[in-house]
């Protein structure tokens, strides 16, 4: 009977770590220097109606993204969402173009947006959620639009 009082302890101990591990993942916020950009996707969504707190995320620079990768969104389960942005580009970036990717990195790690294909027949991206996102001119140009359709809920 002891041997099996022992197991059952060590089992509800087990369950007991697990739960508090899966517990401390949940409501993670970690985003730094990126705070400011966070501010902005939280306020354009609430420009749009849309009521957006983010506060289970994970922000950082990552020097071992290849440089054909700007930024990368990486869910996994149970664990906290994370936004892992190329050091080598964000250095040389402009302060729009670091909100166009953090914009679009938000819309997949937040909003759960999938790339959009497309252009318009000018050339423009058709959306900010394009797999290649507008920078730039085109950004700046267009940021209205942008953030119009990133927080369209019919999507």
């Amino acid at each position: 009977m002891q041997k099996y009082t022992a197991r059952i302890s060590t089992l509800v101990s087990t369950l007991f770590t697990a739960a508090a591990l899966l517990l401390s993942a949940c409501g993670k916020l970690n985003i730094g220097e990126f705070a400011s950009y966070v501010s902005t996707f939280e306020a354009e969504a609430a420009a749009r109606g849309q009521e957006l707190h983010v506060d289970n995320l994970v922000i950082k620079l990552d020097s071992s993204l290849p440089n054909t990768i700007r930024a990368q969104c990486q869910e996994r389960p149970f664990a906290t969402p994370t936004i892992a942005v190329n050091q080598t580009i964000w250095d040389k970036s402009s302060d729009e173009d670091k909100e166009a990717l953090l914009m679009h990195e938000l819309g997949h790690c937040v909003l759960h947006r999938d790339h959009k294909k497309g252009d318009f027949p000018d050339g423009t991206a058709i959306s900010l959620m394009r797999a290649v996102s507008p920078y730039g001119k085109s950004y700046e140009a267009h940021r209205q639009y942008y953030l119009d359709e990133l927080f369209d809920n019919n999507d």
